[in-house]
């Protein structure tokens, strides 16, 4: 992809608790996507380095987006 010059504005705005939990689930829904289409040792090594990392609950959660 080649590279360009962009400005990308990103904002979040948070009322209460509720707010912050739907910004969240959608961002995790997003990188779960982007898993979804990696290649399948992409996806295991991306997944093995979570738990590496101690986010076992978080390899987990996005073990749900490999389909086999």
């Amino acid at each position: 992809m080649p590279a360009v010059n962009k400005r990308i504005q990103l904002q979040c705005v948070l009322d209460n608790l509720d707010d912050a939990q739907v910004e969240i689930v959608q961002l995790k829904m997003v990188i779960g996507l982007i898993i979804a289409k990696l290649p399948p040792e992409q996806r295991e090594d991306l997944i093995k380095e979570l738990r590496n990392f101690g986010l076992s609950s978080s390899a987990q959660e996005f073990t749900q987006f490999v389909v086999e």
